[in-house]
């Protein structure tokens, strides 16, 4: 111990002494952090819904139900007097993020039965969602006291982080079925989709689907070692809205730039307000991403369902994806958000289940599973490659899977292809 504190705070330091506390270490010690330091979070969450059912006739059923979810998130991250750059005097960030969700679905169901083997079902409804994120953030520098790990004992602290995002959705769908002979099951739905993250031009999209299933052993009969059989196609669409605010215009007065914490810049100068303008150009053409994907397989079961084996082939290919284009810094811009790549993701789903032993006080049960997917980038618009991460390093490229990585001086796709 020197000066109170444990010597051993950084591997990297040599003779630490009392005039030496207040130096960087370059990296702290991974004990110094584990004991130390403080990294907690508090989180709560409470959700519930209510239900209301009607049935006015005998093939008519009206379902309401109306939920909420509410959680929230306290965290502090407390750096003691002598940690490493950028904290060598000690820092406190507090944070709270609180999500709150709000969903309203209403449907009505009709059954219907022409004969004994023909019928079916049609639903029409409507869904209302809204979701909320707030998140305050403030950073105090410089630790009066060792501890407690609190704002107010903090010399001084950076202006806050103070978000709020919206969202409201609302979505309208309609479902028909049609089953014949008991076997033979056919399913179409058509769904109206709209965001508050889109522009005016595209508030709203149509998502179709539809599906056909056939459970042939009700045709052919079940067999000593077939007890179960159903072969099924489906055709699907669906969206991804865009990040909110993303098609609009916004300012800021918080804290930007700086090549580290505390070193930003604030728009508010000699006590004057001011406002810095987002440098993402507001993107008003934006349209939902778009998957396409169609699956086709087989449900077996085998003596009695003592076995089953499932097996599924799917394509899906993603059109549209938003990416966030690179901008000329003269338009006083750095990016905007544009419908720019397509993927595509083909693969197997197999699985494989077997109830060795069947008791009525105990059972002995082993499942198999395998999956393999092969994803493909086919077009990024303009863009030869785009990083999505990992400091620049995993990228996606035309012409290869999603998330390759560049690796070494010559820039290589580690296990894809030769330098390039």
């Amino acid at each position: 111990m020197i000066g109170g504190l444990p010597q051993e705070r950084s591997y990297r330091f040599q003779s630490p002494g009392p005039t030496t506390a207040l130096l960087t270490r370059g990296y702290d010690n991974p004990f110094w952090v584990l004991n130390m330091q403080e990294n907690t979070s508090n989180v709560g969450r409470v959700y519930g819904n209510v239900n209301a059912e009607y049935v006015p006739m005998a093939w008519l059923k009206f379902n309401y139900t109306l939920g909420a979810d509410y959680a929230s998130d306290e965290r502090v991250e407390g750096c003691p007097i002598g940690s490493t750059d950028v904290c060598t005097e000690g820092r406190v960030i507090s944070a709270k993020i609180v999500n709150y969700q709000i969903d309203h679905n209403l449907t009505g169901t009709a059954t219907y039965t022409l004969n004994p083997d023909f019928g079916g079902s049609l639903t029409v409804g409507q869904n209302l969602n809204t979701r909320n994120v707030r998140f305050l953030g403030v950073t105090g520098r410089t630790l009066v006291a060792p501890s407690p790990f609190k704002l107010s004992n903090t010399v001084s602290q950076d202006l806050p982080s103070d978000s709020e995002s919206v969202i409201h959705d609302v979505s309208w769908f309609g479902q028909g079925t049609f089953d014949m002979w008991n076997q033979l099951h056919l399913t179409a739905a058509l769904r109206n989709d709209g965001s508050s993250t889109f522009g005016q031009n595209n508030l709203r999209s149509w998502f179709p689907k539809g599906s056909l299933a056939w459970e042939f052993t009700k045709l052919i009969g079940e067999r000593s070692w077939l007890s179960y059989g159903k072969a099924r196609a489906a055709y699907g669409e669906a969206g991804v809205e865009p990040n909110p605010y993303l098609t609009s215009q916004t300012f800021s007065s918080a804290c930007n730039g700086g090549i580290a914490q505390g070193t930003c810049n604030t728009p508010t100068q000699n006590n004057i307000g001011g406002l810095t303008a987002n440098t993402t150009k507001p993107a008003t053409v934006l349209k939902p991403e778009r998957s396409k994907e169609f699956e086709t397989g087989l449900d077996l079961g085998f003596a009695k369902d003592r076995a089953d084996a499932s097996l599924t082939w799917y394509t899906k290919t993603s059109s549209d994806v938003i990416l966030l284009e690179p901008l000329a810094a003269s338009t006083g811009y750095l990016n905007q958000g544009a419908n720019a790549a397509s993927i595509r993701n083909r693969g197997w789903e197999a699985s494989l289940n077997m109830r060795l032993i069947q008791q009525a006080d105990y059972g002995w049960e082993v499942g198999l599973q395998w999956a393999r997917n092969r994803s493909l980038v086919q077009s990024l618009g303009p863009f030869g490659h785009v990083s999505i991460g990992d400091f620049l390093t995993q990228i996606d490229s035309v012409g290869l899977p999603v998330g390759v990585y560049l690796g070494g001086p010559q820039a290589s796709r580690w296990g894809r292809t030769p330098a390039s």
